[in-house]
């Protein structure tokens, strides 16, 4: 999904996961491609929420509403680590989901350090809202949860891992520097390895022999409908002659609009971002593919 709820198209770099397993099957070039897609569809999610929160103060039961917004898992973009599954070395994505909770009558925010758990949440709504419990809950409202209490996570086959808050905490903060290294903070739609080339006109770029590359489904962009509720936005392909880790452009008409990196995965280069809002027109769209060359040249490997 993209920001605005519209849809964009399936691409074989749609899951870039070791086929039937649970790890990644790029190593960082190909995560932080669905790291961005992953950021770009929260922030949808932040719209619906958001839609959400005017339609509770327009039917006036906002002040007192009691809303909770939370996941039910996180999520790792490491490699080598299982994406959605508890293990040791993935607490910090795995165990770390968000947990937003507006209780009745409640005007200020406030941030709570209590150690809480999912199991928490239903006894927490039982509580504030005075609800008689129908069954005995695993968990306690969240006003009676200490301060030390250790994270728990579910694994397979029934395990169950333990571990302190504070490694959960210390790999959180290392996931974060490592997503910042991969994509940037620019922003939502300035995410990828070289931002400052966003926007950038083309004025001239030269072809390369033994250097190109592919895009998958072309000729979509030849027809875009972008009130349609589905864009190709998700531009990928493979290239030829072109090295993993290599800085990919994307261009549409004469401007640059996304960066990205190429990466291996299943015996061949790819290369994929999702373009910003914006950037593809009604009709036909001139979509290119550029590798940045010596001193500020541009290389053409694709051009529809």
């Amino acid at each position: 999904m993209l920001p605005d709820g519209r849809t964009y198209q399936y691409s074989p770099l749609t899951d870039i996961r070791y086929k039937g397993s649970a790890f990644w099957g790029a190593g960082d070039p190909g995560i932080a491609m669905m790291e961005q897609r992953h950021y770009i569809q929260t922030a949808f999610a932040d719209e619906v929420v958001s839609k959400m929160i005017r339609r509770l103060h327009n039917v006036g039961l906002w002040r007192k509403a009691m809303v909770v917004v939370t996941a039910d898992h996180g999520a790792t973009f490491q490699p080598g680590v299982p994406r959605r599954i508890a293990t040791p070395e993935g607490l910090g994505g795995i165990a770390n989901p968000p947990l937003f909770i507006k209780y009745p009558g409640q005007h200020r925010p406030e941030i709570s350090l209590r150690h809480s758990r999912s199991v928490d949440v239903l006894p927490t709504i039982e509580q504030t809202l005075g609800i008689n419990p129908r069954f005995e809950t695993e968990g306690e409202p969240i006003s009676e949860v200490g301060f030390s209490r250790p994270i728990a996570l579910s694994a397979a086959g029934g395990k169950v891992i333990e571990a302190p808050v504070s490694k959960m905490l210390h790999q959180r903060d290392a996931i974060i520097r490592s997503s910042y290294a991969r994509l940037g903070g620019q922003g939502i739609n300035r995410l990828g390895p070289a931002p400052e080339m966003l926007g950038m006109r083309i004025r001239s770029a030269r072809p390369a022999a033994n250097r190109s590359a592919l895009l998958f489904e072309p000729d979509r962009y030849d027809s875009v409908r972008p009130r349609s509720g589905s864009v190709p936005a998700f531009v990928t392909g493979t290239l030829t002659g072109v090295g993993a880790d290599s800085v990919i452009l994307i261009s549409v008409g004469k401007r640059v609009v996304a960066t990205t990196r190429a990466f291996n995965f299943r015996d061949h280069v790819w290369f994929g971002s999702v373009v910003p809002r914006g950037a593809l027109k009604a009709g036909a769209n001139k979509v290119g593919v550029l590798k940045p060359g010596p001193s500020g040249s541009l290389i053409r490997l694709w051009s529809s």
